[in-house]
């Protein structure tokens, strides 16, 4: 092989592991902090973007049985930012209940949330990039 084609090969070698990297997956460890004991199935929901979150459809939704007042799940995700959303099926219906005024009546947070009301998007969203990430969210009730 020629030293041209040698030197080709490595800068498209080059360009082709840092644009692997640019779409490198995280991890994203989610810590859930209040949970009740043998309250019903928490639910974890993911928006990937802020039009996901003003519909209220998640990207991603998975349940996750608490055998302890904390609980944690990993989760892979690619960069970008996103909004975590948990609630606590105290009643078993399968669904966030809600009560006079759209006040919640079970146990719920989101990521980034300050005291009992989340907000938006921008406000609650966490971004992801290639180092491994921990959050913290307790659950609240209103």
């Amino acid at each position: 092989m020629n030293k041209m084609v040698k030197r080709y090969l490595c800068i498209i070698s080059v360009f082709l592991i840092s644009l692997s990297n640019v779409y490198a997956d995280s991890v994203l460890a989610i810590e859930i902090h209040n949970v009740v004991v043998n309250g019903g199935i928490v639910y974890v929901s993911i928006f990937f973007n802020e039009q996901s979150y003003k519909n209220k459809t998640a990207d991603m939704i998975f349940p996750i049985d608490p055998t302890n007042t904390i609980v944690q799940k990993e989760i892979t995700l690619p960069e970008g930012e996103y909004v975590t959303s948990i609630y606590q099926d105290v009643n078993r219906n399968g669904e966030m209940d809600f009560g006079l005024f759209w006040i919640p009546q079970e146990p719920y947070g989101f990521s980034n949330m300050e005291g009992n009301i989340p907000g938006s998007f921008h406000k609650l969203k966490i971004t992801m990039d290639t180092s491994n990430r921990r959050i913290l969210i307790p659950l609240v009730k209103y």
